[in-house]
């Protein structure tokens, strides 16, 4: 579950590190984000020399939840913690790789790249 106002790991290359979100676009302010959900965050913090700076405002696609996912095998997925990739304007991927592993459940929403950008998907 991610909140308005949560704190979310950035695993992309594009320099951003943390973020914090503002929105949660196509839901009500109460509700909360699930993986393949778009949201708009402010990047908090960076690392130098990067393609994006602090305090801009970007889009992102929710790719793990530190919440527990239930599977249809009768098991449950867990992170350890929420992360996100940015986007563009366009809904593009600003960063050219993947650092970290992501939820399989992009597969059925269709963010097929993603999936295939990461190291591996659980």
């Amino acid at each position: 579950m991610i909140l308005v106002k949560t704190q979310v790991k950035i695993l992309d290359n594009s320099g951003a590190r943390l973020a914090n979100t503002i929105n949660i676009l196509g839901k009500s302010y109460k509700s909360s984000g699930n993986v393949g959900d778009i949201l708009v965050v402010s990047v908090k913090k960076i690392i130098s020399n990067k393609k994006v700076e602090k305090g801009t405002v970007y889009k992102a696609l929710v790719v793990r939840l530190k919440k527990k996912i239930f599977r249809y095998g009768g098991y449950f997925i867990q992170f350890q913690s929420s992360g996100v990739v940015l986007l563009s304007s366009k809904k593009n991927l600003i960063g050219t790789r993947i650092l970290s592993l992501v939820s399989q459940d992009l597969k059925f929403i269709g963010c097929l790249k993603i999936l295939s950008l990461a190291p591996g998907s659980f």
